[in-house]
């Protein structure tokens, strides 16, 4: 009989094992089993969940013990009388390992039957039974038969009184070992009701357990021990107890004690704010190869839905957690954990504004489970709350809450188990306007973290404090409190190690970032705002600034090395599989999951590196650092967009002036309808009036561009303003309304931009030593795409989605080629081996013009196209991904990216533009990048490009060679459509001479 069927034929079971325990028997269904003779020994070794049936002939008063030994297979057994009455039926909490013990007087003679189901856990797995003894019961042994009947019946009925009676009479029998199980099933039974007897009880058990040398049994106490510490939210000691566990369930080789071992050590460090231990010891969890609701699966899932979304804020991927929790507790038929998963994901919608979603979600979690407990309530009658004035309901949002208030006032909650409660709380305080109140709420979360440590907690309600203060005018200990709480954010952000996870949470702190320059502003701090601003920024691609030039690839004997390597292949057959078949394409979500591998492999192998300590760490330049890494006539210009309003920094060698600007979504808005504009706009047509956008964001420094003394601009950019061509924008005269006639900055002075400054000087740190390349170039172009370019042999009709030939690209490669004695690979040589194997590493400068391809969903999967390379035809186009290209190790002063949008990525709060293609040839090892930030014509790039090359080749510094071409090209008639999208990305200095 099949697992399945007997986990419902024993809970059908129940109520007779309740019965038959207590002398009145039960009918049981007919085993179709063949039945032989129970032997003295048998070993059990079924493949898969199995049930064995044995004859026992039996006299009246006979005793009857069974053992059976598990090792890697849970066995259960059930006695069952002459007429097929259920006498005994045991399933001890050992699982897989350790002793079931069969314990019984037969009540009447006759033949009986033991059933022993067996399911193996592991492979190998099985059961050994032994007969013990099988005699007339003297007297003792009936009465010890009975107490075991009893104790058996007192667990079934859940009676903590009794189990406790019953282990005290258990150690006048001189029975330690089922006196420790008693003491464990009453501990056990405690659990989340009174959890510091319980965790007296169960201490007691494993004490007598370790005394007889019950290794099996002494495992399980530790388990449950360390549970009622995590119930009691002594979270040091529960760690403690954990890590001993993990090491104990390791000595005895027990998979599934390893999976309980990390679920509580995942539950301490959450509880001590440790959020990126608890995601990897909640993964290794699910990782220990048991299914993914067999517990404690579910528990560990939800844990990381909430890391997902409270830490991380990543709400679909916790969506997709609870959807999962939500299916395996409604398999194990638990109402009260399925309501916590519904009322997660009602949280989830809460935060991205899906408020009747959310308030579909939140009723569904109170309704779901009739026994909800009042600290549940508590939490949801505070979430319904906030929706509720959020939807402008103020009455019922106060009515809602205050509700909320008095259960947890009553007590309803442990302390520390509030969870956001007293967040939404506070948030309908401050909009009904009790003020006071609102600042109770979030002093209460101090007060609770204060005993048990959770900074994000922590930052948060110091951010709420700040806020209050600030309305308040108290604008010192709204500024103290601001920095405290982007103090603690920026430490939590260190310890996380998955990219991902890290760019998700940095975003959603940004608030208190904002709040923070801010404050500093309103008091006249402009130095120590800007300086906040560098650490607010691009800290993911500062991150990866600080690995350039180190080797991560390690060597076949590191399994961190291993392990990434194996996912980028991974990713590489998935994304060859879309491309060449024809066939529905595999599934986003395998390569969002396949992508989420890799973040956490990359980040587990840049942890276990020694500079990785560098790169993680929150620093944060000072004016002076930052002013040091310009030089004489350069002029800094740092942009910070915010909600209420936003900061331009006008930084140089000397000086420092801070320029109020228009809130975020007026800038978005122009410099959207802007772009727009000139995406719609041929290059050889009329211009885009771009003075809309230049009396934004250029105005307060017009008069000092125009002045000419200074020699180099350096934009750091945020928010759409990442997306504007600036040398576009027209500069107008100081006292003077903006005119589409006048000198566009490209006349006035070069530009490049830099992600952040402090990712520039990390940048700069990382190439200080290296020498330059031996070569000077080496370009890609014209490659042939398809099977209908005239190049190709066997000529086929192409497709309208036929990526078309780039004729001018094959000119512009050669030309620069020519122009500075580089090599030059078009046609069928343009191909994706040839890049990988034409040692990219010792060239001074690449040059790929090609088609691009953007995915702002997943940055790192954006690519440069290259062609077939067999005269045939055959093969599709290949791709050459971002995240390959992050891999290489170049030694590249300069990279050239002609093709469309190379310049594009993923807006994400604090990280800037997350570019696939940019940021992967900086992290490579490339100092500057020159990429476009829209789809440009082939003959337009090639004419630019040429232009720029012969600047260089002339002496130029980049900035100042693509000022020269954008010119020469604006003065020949272009329209900035043709010549504005070319920026450059990274170091703004001169380039170096070879030593």
């Amino acid at each position: 009989m099949e697992v399945a069927r007997w986990r419902r034929t024993a809970a059908g079971l129940l109520a007779v094992a309740f019965a038959a325990a207590c002398g009145t028997p039960s009918k049981v269904p007919e085993d179709p089993k063949p039945r032989t003779q129970l032997p003295e020994r048998v070993t059990l070794r079924p493949a898969k969940a199995e049930t064995f049936t044995y004859r026992l002939s039996l006299q009246a008063g006979d005793l009857v013990r069974v053992v059976a030994q598990q090792e890697g297979a849970d066995a259960e057994l059930l006695l069952i009388g002459p007429g097929d009455d259920l006498v005994q039926h045991v399933d001890r909490p050992n699982k897989d390992r350790g002793e079931e013990l069969l314990l019984a007087v037969a009540r009447e003679g006759g033949e009986h039957q033991l059933r022993v189901p067996v399911n193996p856990i592991v492979a190998g797995g099985h059961a050994t039974v032994r007969l013990d003894r099988l005699q007339p019961a003297n007297d003792d042994e009936r009465r010890l038969a009975a107490l075991y009947a009893k104790f058996l019946v007192a667990k079934q009925e859940t009676s903590v009184d009794r189990l406790e009676l019953l282990a005290h009479r258990f150690e006048q029998a001189a029975q330690p070992l089922l006196q420790a199980e008693a003491l464990l099933q009453a501990g056990m039974l405690l659990a989340g009701n009174d959890d510091r007897k319980a965790e007296e009880l169960i201490g007691r058990s494993e004490e007598l357990f370790r005394q007889q040398g019950a290794r099996s049994w002494e495992g399980v106490a530790r388990r449950h021990r360390t549970a009622a510490l995590i119930n009691q939210n002594r979270a040091a000691e529960a760690l403690t107890q954990a890590e001993e566990l993990l090491a104990f369930a390791e000595e005895l080789g027990w998979p599934w004690l390893r999976r309980y071992a990390f679920r509580h050590l995942g539950q301490a460090y959450y509880q001590r704010g440790q959020n990126q231990k608890a995601l990897h010891s909640f993964e290794s969890t699910l990782q220990e190869g048991s299914a993914l609701c067999d517990a404690p699966g579910p528990d560990a899932l939800y844990h990381l839905g909430l890391l997902q979304a409270r830490v991380f804020h990543r709400g679909s991927r916790a969506l997709g957690h609870f959807e999962k929790v939500l299916h395996c507790f409604g398999i194990a038929g638990s109402l009260s954990k399925q309501s916590k998963a519904i009322g997660q994901m009602g949280r989830v919608h809460l935060d991205a504004g899906r408020l009747a979603k959310a308030e579909e979600f939140f009723l569904r979690a109170e309704t779901v489970d009739p026994d909800l407990k009042e600290c549940a309530r508590a939490k949801l009658l505070a979430r319904r709350a906030e929706v509720a004035c959020l939807r402008e309901d103020s009455p019922r949002g106060l009515a809602l809450a205050a509700d909320s208030e008095r259960l947890l006032i009553d007590g309803a909650c442990r302390p520390g188990d509030e969870g956001d409660a007293p967040f939404q709380l506070a948030k309908v305080w401050s909009w009904a306007g009790d003020l006071d109140r609102a600042r109770q709420a979030y002093r209460s979360v101090l007060d609770q973290s204060s005993i048990y440590p959770n900074p994000i907690r922590e930052a948060w309600a110091r951010v709420g404090l700040a806020r209050l203060d600030e309305g308040q005018g108290r604008k010192t200990e709204a500024l103290a409190l601001a920095r405290e709480a982007v103090e603690d954010l920026l430490a939590v952000r260190l310890e996380v190690e998955n990219d991902t996870n890290r760019i998700a949470f940095f975003a959603s702190a940004q608030d208190a970032f904002s709040l923070y320059i801010q404050l500093l502003t309103e008091d006249g701090r402009a130095e120590r705002a800007l300086e906040v601003a560098e650490a607010a920024r691009a800290r993911s691609f500062h991150d990866r600034a600080a690995e350039v030039g180190v080797d991560l690839s390690g060597d076949a004997s590191d399994p961190l090395a291993t392990a990434l390597a194996k996912i980028r292949h991974r990713i590489l057959e998935v994304e060859t599989i879309a491309a060449e078949s024809t066939k529905t394409p595999p599934p986003r979500r395998r390569i969002d999951q396949l992508f989420e591998e890799l973040a956490v492999a990359e980040g587990r192998l840049r942890a276990a590196r020694s500079r990785s300590a560098q790169a993680l760490a929150p620093t944060t330049l000072k004016l002076p650092a930052i002013q040091a890494q310009l030089d004489e006539g350069t002029l800094l210009l740092v942009y910070r967009l915010g909600e209420e309003r936003s900061y331009l920094w006008e930084v140089d060698r000397t000086s420092l002036h801070l320029h109020k600007l228009e809130p975020r979504a007026r800038i978005d808005r122009r410099a959207g309808a802007a772009l727009d504009s000139l995406a719609r706009t041929e290059s050889d047509g009329a211009d885009v009036d771009l003075c809309p956008v230049s009396d934004l964001v250029l105005a307060p420094v017009a008069a000092r561009l125009r002045a000419g003394a200074d020699r180099q601009l350096v934009i750091v950019g945020d928010g759409a303003l990442q997306r504007v061509p600036f040398a576009a924008l027209p500069v107008a005269e100081a006292g003077r309304d903006c005119a589409p006639a006048s000198p566009r900055l490209v006349e006035l002075l070069p530009l490049s931009t830099v992600p952040s400054i402090s990712s520039l000087a990390q940048l700069r740190r990382a190439y200080a030593d290296r020498e330059p390349a031996a070569r000077p170039l080496i370009a890609f172009g014209d490659p042939v795409y398809t099977g209908s370019d005239p190049r190709c042999t066997s000529s086929t009709d192409g497709s309208a989605n036929d990526p078309p030939r780039l004729t001018a690209s094959g000119v512009e490669v050669r030309a620069v080629c020519s122009e500075t004695g580089g090599r030059c690979f078009t046609g069928f040589e343009a191909s994706r081996e040839r890049v990988l194997s034409a040692g990219l590493e010792g060239y001074s400068a690449l040059l790929f013009s090609v088609h691009g391809e953007i995915d702002e969903a997943q940055p790192l999967l954006s690519s440069l196209l290259f062609g077939a390379g067999d005269p045939g035809c055959q093969d599709p186009p290949r791709p050459l991904y971002a995240y390959e290209i992050a891999g290489l190790r170049l030694n590249a002063q300069l990279t050239v990216l002609s093709a469309c949008e190379s310049g594009l990525g993923t807006e994400v709060r604090g990280e800037g533009l997350i570019n696939g293609l940019v940021q992967s040839f900086l992290t490579a090892g490339s100092a500057r990048v020159l990429a476009t930030l829209w789809r440009v014509g082939d003959e337009d790039a090639a004419k630019l490009v040429t232009a720029f090359f012969a600047a260089i080749e002339a002496g130029a510094a980049p900035p100042e060679a693509l000022r020269q071409a954008q010119l020469e090209q604006y003065r020949l008639g272009m329209a900035a459509r043709g010549w504005a999208p070319f920026v450059l990305f990274g170091e703004w200095r001169p380039w170096p001479a070879a030593r």
